[in-house]
């Protein structure tokens, strides 16, 4: 419940923004872009990270397209650069980000460990500063 309420609470100061998707009565699907740093006038105050889940047996129905889509129209007003980070190996997601125009910057290699394996882990950004586009409306 502290999770609930520290990104409740960061919503209402702006250095959070959180879409939920509900289908059939229930969530299946979140997204937030929180501040990377304490404050909004910090060094990095204008950097935001995305994370994103949808629950599986959801997955392939649009549903984090319309999350990514609501989130970042909300992001323009409150970050200038937005970064997340992806399994290697996921293509779709991966794809699904470079159609918002997220670009990749580099690799973490072994960043997960899963049992005695490992994967490596993709760092993406979005600049949403003057000049750039807004997502993708379909």
């Amino acid at each position: 419940m502290s999770w609930f309420s520290n990104l409740y609470r960061r919503g209402l100061t702006g250095d959070a923004i959180t879409s939920i998707a509900e289908l059939d009565h229930r969530a299946v699907g979140n997204c937030t872009v929180g501040r990377i740093a304490a404050r909004a006038d910090a060094e990095n105050g204008h950097v935001g990270d995305l994370g994103i889940l949808v629950r599986r047996e959801y997955r392939g129905r649009g549903v984090g397209r319309a999350l990514l889509r609501d989130a970042l129209a909300r992001c323009h007003s409150v970050f200038e650069i937005v970064r997340l980070s992806v399994f290697a190996n996921n293509v779709r997601a991966k794809k699904l980000y470079t159609e918002f125009g997220f670009r990749e910057i580099g690799r973490l290699p072994r960043a997960i460990r899963r049992g005695d394996g490992y994967i490596d882990e993709d760092l993406m950004v979005l600049n949403l500063g003057a000049g750039t586009t807004r997502p993708p409306s379909g």
